[in-house]
């Protein structure tokens, strides 16, 4: 994987990740755009490998941090990095009423 933000479940760190990563990506896919309104430390990362393209975003979601969610991605290179980020927040979204 080439890119890699982190904003991991450190005590007293938490919606704290930028927006927008070191880099110039919108991290904001998955968790913090399908989970808006919940606490959570996430770990995104982004990238290619084997002529795929790899979007996850993983974290621990809710103030007393109960829920561990990680969805891992893998996507044709065709599939625009858009296209893959609005993939994993669905996938997300899903869920959503499971992590609540």
């Amino acid at each position: 994987m080439s890119h890699r933000r982190t904003s991991a479940a450190q005590p007293g760190r938490h919606r704290d990740a930028q927006e927008i990563a070191a880099d110039g990506v919108d991290q904001f896919f998955g968790i913090p755009d399908a989970l808006p309104g919940s606490t959570w430390w996430i770990e995104q990362g982004w990238g290619s490998a084997r002529e795929r393209r790899i979007i996850n975003t993983n974290g621990v979601i809710g103030d007393s941090r109960s829920h561990i969610l990680v969805m891992l991605t893998s996507h044709p290179m065709a599939v625009t990095f858009w296209v893959a980020t609005r993939a994993a927040t669905s996938g997300v979204a899903a869920l959503a009423g499971a992590v609540d």
